[in-house]
């Protein structure tokens, strides 16, 4: 008999050892801790700037409350012809909240507990003045602010 006619029973008799093998935890040369091992967690692997990452999705994934009513808000957007977005609504509670008190753009970042990306505030910030609901304000220290218009 050739070892060709054998191979494929061969195989599959290996093939049986390996997996009792893999199941027999006293057979310390066989074992197979790198077939069943666990993958490590990712944030394990990752650095702080990966950690920080997976906070700010963790504590942005619940909706967040307006600090202002939301109606009047909203009235406010739409009676300048923009879109009442829930963004552009936390933006504009926040600065009706502060009435005349100027907010930078990270000022506003922060307070929204990082759930708006800073650009996109900026952009806002930029819409609203160009709708005339907020003006800027340049502070002494060339950091750029916005309160509503009276």
């Amino acid at each position: 008999m050739s070892l060709r006619a054998s191979s494929k029973p061969a195989r599959g008799l290996l093939l049986a050892v390996a997996l009792f093998a893999c199941s027999m935890p006293l057979l310390p040369a066989l074992t197979c801790a790198h077939a069943v091992e666990a993958p490590e967690e990712p944030m394990a692997r990752a650095g702080r700037r990966a950690q920080a990452a997976a906070a700010i999705r963790r504590r942005t994934s619940a909706p967040r409350p307006l600090p202002a009513p939301a109606a009047p808000v909203r009235a406010r957007l739409q009676a300048a012809g923009l879109a009442a977005t829930v963004p552009r609504q936390q933006v504009l509670s926040l600065l009706v909240a502060r009435e005349r008190t100027p907010l930078s753009g990270r000022d506003i970042y922060r307070r929204l507990d990082y759930a708006v990306s800073q650009i996109t505030i900026q952009r806002m910030l930029g819409q609203f003045e160009a709708a005339g609901l907020v003006e800027r304000v340049t502070q002494s220290d060339d950091r750029r602010s916005y309160r509503l218009r009276a």
